[in-house]
């Protein structure tokens, strides 16, 4: 008996894996960033913001398939809904489901909470990535109009201490 295509259970298992080892790799790449001190140039911070974008994305595309797949899987389960009892509880019955684990529920249901959670935090990803760059931007335009002010103040002769360049 075929369940559903297998392609929806390999996209969110490759989903599932690869966000966690491009997680891994951003998180050491940061924290490497961020002890030596270095400056990201708006290119690289803009490219993590698309990517963590498209990950969130992706993350959403894999729920939404195993919450349908769940779903999809308790009707068929329970008969179209007909049975008496919840799909929770038909895990504990004896269905004669082959290559089928017991728990399949327990199990639909961790990976379907697993898949939600990863979205969410994807979603925070992206936002902060967001952030960063308004940020970034921003300080921009503050050290562009420091360096204006230091030069208009040299052209015009002032030699005296500067002592309010922000204004």
């Amino acid at each position: 008996q075929r369940w559903g295509p297998q392609s929806a259970c390999r996209f969110s298992l490759f989903m599932g894996i690869f966000s966690c080892i491009y997680s891994a790799l951003q998180g050491f790449r940061s924290s490497y960033i961020l002890y030596k001190g270095f400056q990201e140039s708006s290119f690289s911070e803009f490219i993590s913001m698309m990517l963590s974008s498209a990950i969130a994305l992706l993350m959403l595309i894999a729920s939404a398939t195993v919450s349908d797949g769940l779903n999809v899987w308790c009707n068929s389960v329970t008969d179209e809904g007909n049975m008496t009892i919840s799909c929770r509880d038909a895990q504990e019955e004896p269905l004669n489901l082959r290559g089928v684990n017991p728990l399949f529920y327990d199990h639909f249901g961790t990976a379907q909470f697993g898949l939600w959670c990863a979205w969410v935090v994807w979603i925070v990803l992206a936002f902060l990535a967001f952030l960063k760059i308004s940020h970034s931007c921003n300080r921009d335009d503050v050290s562009l109009r420091y360096k204006e002010t230091l030069l208009t103040q040299q052209s015009q002769g002032f030699h005296g201490n500067v002592t309010s360049v922000f204004v």
